[in-house]
């Protein structure tokens, strides 16, 4: 799907097919097709392992058909510590402190094995904070570069994009009561789309109801990576109110896009923004 926590280990696995390595992307199940035959037409094999992320002796013998494997959610900490006993493997994290519930019930035995990373620094240290454990250091991610010279807007209108899934953790009605101290004049020059697969219901029904009678505002849903990609032309401004990023993708791609971009201070992103020139940073 969109999110960084998938698109992350995906272009890593684009650059390690480039340069001759075989790459499997092992998942329990398909959440979408498009992510699917994206992977699949830049070389990656797709196999579904329903089981994750608990594993016996079937799905040990095949991981030992490896060389490497890369864990990409705190959800498999359990199973990387496991798998690390055989092969090489580590656990990189993209993921918010909630997903740290009951963490501590998992048990760290063996875990001098596995290789940690924080795909940025607050990731690192969300983790450090809920096991007590340091990680092996940080291990930024990086993105396929799809940046076009000759994209040729095509609405006259500002256009404010927000990507990411629709939920509490996104924040996109702090984005929505921004929007409402514009003027009536202010918003009709403007567009306002929020992009994003529906994560929480009751927090989707409570931003439908937020948008009432503020036709500017548009919510697009889940739009693929590819086509993502082709609609970053038409999009002036990149907005992340998030209360917790690690390192939000979509921003970086905003930047590497020359579009403006608005990120809250409580994200990973922050450190690489300098406030006024290459974004601008909002409290959060």
């Amino acid at each position: 799907n969109t999110s960084g926590g998938f698109i992350a280990p995906l272009n890593a696995g684009f650059a390690l097919v480039k340069n001759g390595y075989k790459v499997v992307l092992g998942t329990p199940y398909i959440e979408d097709v498009h992510g699917m035959y994206e992977a699949q037409s830049h070389g990656i094999e797709v196999w579904t392992i329903p089981s994750l992320p608990y594993i016996g002796e079937s799905e040990i013998e095949l991981f030992k058909g490896f060389d490497f494997v890369l864990f990409n959610t705190v959800k498999y900490l359990k199973t990387s510590i496991i798998i690390s006993q055989y092969i090489s493997s580590a656990l990189w994290l993209h993921d918010p402190s909630v997903s740290y519930r009951n963490i501590k019930k998992v048990g760290f035995d063996g875990i001098n094995n596995l290789k940690v990373y924080g795909v940025s620094k607050m990731a690192a240290d969300i983790f450090t904070r809920e096991t007590g454990i340091e990680p092996t250091g940080l291990l930024p991610y990086g993105v396929e570069d799809f940046y076009k010279t000759d994209n040729v807007k095509e609405s006259d209108k500002l256009v404010f994009a927000m990507i990411g899934h629709i939920g509490p953790i996104k924040n996109q009605i702090e984005f929505v009561n921004a929007i409402k101290k514009l003027s009536c004049d202010e918003r009709a020059k403007c567009e306002f789309w929020i992009i994003g697969r529906v994560f929480d219901k009751n927090y989707y029904q409570e931003l439908c109801k937020a948008i009432t009678n503020i036709p500017e505002i548009k919510i697009l849903g889940e739009i693929p990576h590819k086509a993502l990609e082709k609609d970053f032309k038409n999009i002036d401004v990149v907005v992340c109110c998030s209360v917790e990023d690690m390192l939000p993708i979509n921003t970086v791609e905003g930047l590497m896009n020359k579009k403006i971009c608005i990120v809250s201070s409580v994200t990973g992103i922050v450190g690489y923004i300098k406030d006024g020139e290459a974004g601008f940073k909002s409290r959060s």
